[in-house]
């Protein structure tokens, strides 16, 4: 076959001889990829700045960049100079690959870690808002995984608090959320890619950022949690008034201090005697064409809940209540709370609800379910009862987190003044008297 190449048009020329060669194999494609790959190999190599060389045993040997080192570099040694040239040039394609920046790692992350369990949908909305907000577009995001070094993590995390003005400040938890980021893109790049990067739990661990750059927000005591005559008005009110589950459900909450979405998922069959077995929660995530799903997943929050909770003897009470509302009102479920018709298993935000309006007819300030679990903590730590005790309610895995985030106060303003007008630090209430 003769081809005739059109070179009225200069502009496809060389387009057109190219084809024709190859058509009539002139050239041979996979030599011609060959000799690209010798010339990128050769200027990889002119570009490699240490010295290549042959030491006393015999062994090639030189340096190739490494920022997981101290001095930023890394031996490597084989038994021919080609193989340590291999190794120069493998070495520059993967840092230099862009299938390997921070942002594809991240994304190939959370696939691995959603598809794993290891988290759920819900966490990997949260972590793409974070994402979105603070590393989208920027340099640190585009750039290859394994050329950063420990300062460059430092200054990145402090780029983003510090500097903030004051209404546009990050809270505690959304810096805690970015350091969970970073941190579950590092190690899955070092543990499952098996890329040489740097220790990033210990470098997140040091990052050293002053109070000041953060959001500041003060809350009271009380809006924290229900005080004693608020907690009396309460469970006075749902036993004299309930009609439903989904009130006595409100109480057990505040005699156990369950999370609301074990709350809603508990079962007849996880109470055992005086104990509550915490086998499941529920979760809200978005399915893939962007809506809300809510789900049942057969394991709690915390390896701690496994080990249940003791109930007391109010507690008891109030279950054996629920029991026997279900029974009356012919509610045969294996879930606890059950609306006992086409609407199912009672779920979380039906339980919100309910405190939201209890709180107004009871004329309180409004709370959310969450406060009655702090307040269940609280009362612990007000009616003394042992640290290790009140751990192990709360399902912490240490008591140092019981005492930040469900300690407060829950006396009244009564009790608080006669405690405080026990204590004598001076003659100055003889002198009142006198």
């Amino acid at each position: 076959m003769i081809y005739r190449l059109n070179i009225s048009n200069k502009e496809y020329l060389k387009e057109d001889i190219l084809k024709y060669a190859l058509d009539n194999g002139m050239i041979d494609a996979d030599n011609v990829l060959y000799n690209i790959e010798l010339m990128k190999r050769s200027e990889i190599l002119k570009q490699h700045n240490y010295k290549i060389w042959q030491a006393s045993d015999k062994k090639w040997k030189t340096y190739v960049l490494d920022t997981t080192r101290s001095n930023n570099r890394r031996l490597i040694t084989a038994t021919t100079e080609k193989i340590v040239e291999d190794k120069i040039v493998s070495d520059y394609k993967m840092r230099n690959d862009k299938s390997l920046t921070f942002t594809s790692v991240y994304k190939q992350w959370l696939n691995y870690a959603h598809g794993s369990g290891d988290i759920t949908q819900g966490t990997v909305d949260r972590y793409n808002v974070d994402y979105n907000r603070f590393f989208k577009n920027t340099k640190f995001a585009e750039s290859n995984i394994t050329r950063f070094s420990e300062g460059d993590i430092i200054r990145f995390v402090k780029s983003i608090v510090n500097g903030r003005p004051e209404g546009d400040k990050i809270g505690n938890t959304c810096y805690s959320n970015i350091k969970s980021l970073i941190r579950g893109t590092f190690l899955y790049a070092k543990t499952e890619k098996e890329l040489p990067c740097v220790a990033i739990t210990h470098i997140l661990q040091d990052i050293k950022i002053s109070k000041k750059q953060f959001k500041k927000k003060l809350i009271r005591d009380s809006e924290q949690v229900f005080n004693e005559d608020e907690v009396d008005l309460l469970s006075d009110y749902i036993l004299n008034n309930y009609k439903s589950t989904k009130e006595l459900g409100v109480l057990f909450t505040l005699l156990t201090g369950l999370r609301i979405g074990e709350l809603s998922t508990l079962k007849c069959k996880d109470r055992e005697g005086f104990k509550l077995y915490i086998q499941r929660t529920e979760i809200r995530e978005k399915d893939k064409g962007g809506h809300l799903v809510i789900k049942v997943r057969d394991y709690p929050k915390t390896e701690e809940s496994m080990n249940g909770v003791e109930l007391s003897n109010a507690a008891i009470y109030i279950f054996e209540l629920i029991t026997e509302f279900n029974s009356t009102n012919g509610i045969n479920s294996e879930w606890l709370f059950h609306h006992g018709n086409k609407f199912g298993r009672i779920k979380s935000r039906t339980f919100d609800k309910t405190i939201r309006s209890l709180c107004k007819e009871v004329e309180i300030p409004v709370r959310s379910m969450h406060k009655l679990r702090k307040t269940y903590g609280s009362f612990l730590f007000s009616s003394g009862v042992e640290d290790k005790i009140i751990q192990s309610q709360l399902r912490h895995r240490n008591i140092t987190t019981s005492h930040k985030y469900y300690d407060f106060s829950v006396r009244n303003s009564e009790n608080k003044r006669n405690q405080l007008n026990k204590v004598k630090l001076t003659s100055i209430e003889q002198h009142r008297v006198g």
